[in-house]
């Protein structure tokens, strides 16, 4: 496994950064309130 970062992704087009601002725990936290009330449109939706 590489540890760095830049040698990790000389070589590479493009990266995808998939970091949660707040973390894995605050989503789920998000995701498990909204279904429990029926929100089925998301969260941090804006319809």
């Amino acid at each position: 496994m590489l540890r760095d970062r830049r040698e990790a992704i000389r070589d590479a087009d493009f990266v995808i950064s998939t970091v949660l601002a707040m973390g894995y725990t605050y989503y789920e936290t998000m995701r498990e309130i909204s279904e429990k009330y029926g929100y089925k449109y998301g969260i941090n939706s804006v319809e």
